[in-house]
């Protein structure tokens, strides 16, 4: 299905069939009136999702070919178990989702705010499929560390 075919179905309520391949880059940016997607949905590109605020849930099995933009969407409160992002993953804003633990892999960077990062389970780790996964998480999280350590060095200097 082409990405104008699936965007001109979803925002008209039609129902569209499990396991649907997405042949490029999808924008549903600012669809404010999706609340879920397909099972199955396999994207052949970029899946843009930002400001998709009444979206609460994510398909099982989600591919995504590129990367993957979720910011600001306020109402999802999981990742689907299973989803794997060829790309990176764009969770900023995402307030309500509180763990990590349905990412099966992510081939590019990773964009959380601090409170997820600091939130995370690291017992969820050894789950994750990717060992470059792992590796960003960990490497995130020892930035942060880092940088809020010389940003209260400073803070006391002063």
């Amino acid at each position: 299905m082409t990405p104008k075919e699936f965007r001109k179905r979803i925002l008209n309520n039609e129902k569209i069939p499990e396991n649907t391949t997405v042949n490029g880059t999808l924008n549903l940016s600012r669809c404010t009136s999706i609340t879920a997607l397909p099972e199955g949905l396999c994207v052949k590109g970029y899946l843009i999702l930002y400001r998709c605020t009444s979206l609460t849930a994510l398909p099982e099995g989600l591919c995504v070919e590129g990367s993957l933009y979720l910011s600001r969407c306020t109402s999802l409160t999981a990742l689907p178990e299973g989803l794997c992002v060829k790309g990176g993953l764009n969770l900023e804003g995402c307030t309500a989702i509180k763990s990590l633990a349905g990412i099966k892999s992510v081939g590019g960077g990773l964009f959380v705010d601090k409170y997820l990062i600091e939130s995370y389970p690291f017992e969820e780790l050894p789950l994750l499929i990717n060992l470059p996964f792992e590796e960003k998480i960990k490497d995130i999280i020892k930035k942060r560390y880092q940088y809020e350590s010389r940003r209260i060095q400073k803070k006391n200097i002063k």
